[in-house]
């Protein structure tokens, strides 16, 4: 017991060292401002996309209404219905001249 009584009354001595290094400083960061004009940019692009695809299959109709029209005047606007409506008019149109420049009639085609 008497060394753990020397031990105990020995005083530890010591010393604490802490090294720090220095402080680095961050890389600026963009921050947040980026966010609306992002995802205004993303909006205006969808929206020219879409208009982009409309706008082709409206020229694809009236490019075929171009085709189908011999005479008269058709609808040649931007209104993908009254363009899919025009087309449909006039392929049936061409189909009855079809029917009776060329003698056949549905009750014959069937009968025969």
């Amino acid at each position: 017991m008497s060394i753990l009584k020397e031990i105990s009354s020995v005083q530890l001595n010591y010393s604490l060292v802490v090294l720090e290094d220095e402080k680095t400083p961050l890389a600026a960061s963009p921050g947040t401002d980026y966010l609306w004009p992002t995802l205004a940019v993303m909006a205006l692009a969808i929206v020219c996309v879409i208009l982009a695809i409309y706008l082709i299959r409206c020229s694809g109709y009236r490019r075929r209404i171009r085709e189908l029209n011999t005479g008269g005047a058709a609808y040649l606007g931007w209104s993908l219905s009254k363009l899919k409506e025009t087309v449909a008019e006039l392929e049936a149109e061409r189909v009855e001249e079809n029917f009776e420049t060329n003698g056949v009639c549905m009750g014959a085609a069937q009968g025969s």
